[in-house]
């Protein structure tokens, strides 16, 4: 699946969930662009259905624009960004699932 996050805040938001129930493993390309600077990278995270283990690889940017976390709440994993500015930041992401 792919989507499209626009935000123009600092504060940790979702970038995508999914039922833990329904898939073990994710890997994440997001593309980010805040103006003319630019951020990629790719994450992977694996779950055991109460927490959540995650790496990022891969990162090209002219500048850092969110930080990334995981976690699980409810019957949801939870990919987490938080962006570095205030300033219009569009993520977009792809989402690989394995059951």
């Amino acid at each position: 699946s792919s989507d499209t996050l626009t935000t123009t805040a600092t504060t940790q938001v979702n970038l995508d969930t999914f039922a833990h129930a329904s898939f073990t493993v994710a890997r994440y390309i997001v593309a980010m662009t805040s103006g003319s600077s630019f951020h990629s990278t790719e994450i992977v995270l694996v779950h055991d259905g109460s927490a959540v283990t995650m790496t990022q690889y891969g990162t090209l940017k002219s500048t850092s624009l969110a930080t990334f976390d995981a976690d699980i709440s409810g019957a949801n994993v939870r990919l987490r960004v938080t962006p570095a500015s205030s300033s219009s930041t569009v993520i977009n992401f792809h989402r690989t699932v394995v059951e």
